[in-house]
């Protein structure tokens, strides 16, 4: 019996040990990567000002000559989370994702290019 405990207990703790590593902050290049799997390319955006609120913003990424998609990589989750307001986001008609200190804002796209975002953010998590 104390062995099947400590074998739990220790297995429990490499799980534990295991998920403290997948909390780490996703980087610009891990995003891009992570989209680009899923066929959408992204590009820097050079004029992270007009991001309105943002704050502690490590890059800003979007579609090639467009706005309909706006990828924002915080350096936190706390700020991330701070950022991403789904409500406030709706009443100018943008939809957000977030996963970590990634987050994703976009208009009208269609069917495919959302099940294309929904994936690539599911792989960032």
């Amino acid at each position: 019996m104390t062995q099947l405990l400590s074998a739990t207990l220790a297995a429990a703790m490499l799980i534990a040990l295991a998920g403290c590593g997948e909390t780490k902050n996703r980087s610009a290049a891990d995003v891009q990567r992570a989209f680009a799997r899923q066929g959408v390319t992204l590009s820097p955006f050079v004029l992270m000002g007009v991001i309105s609120g943002a704050k502690n913003v490590q890059a800003v990424l979007t579609l090639p000559d467009s706005d309909a998609l706006i990828v924002i990589v915080f350096d936190s989750t706390d700020a991330a989370e701070a950022y991403a307001d789904p409500r406030a986001a709706e009443v100018v008609d943008r939809s957000v994702l977030r996963a970590r200190n990634v987050v994703v804002t976009y208009g009208r796209v269609g069917q495919k290019k959302r099940g294309e975002l929904a994936l690539a953010m599911k792989s960032l998590r």
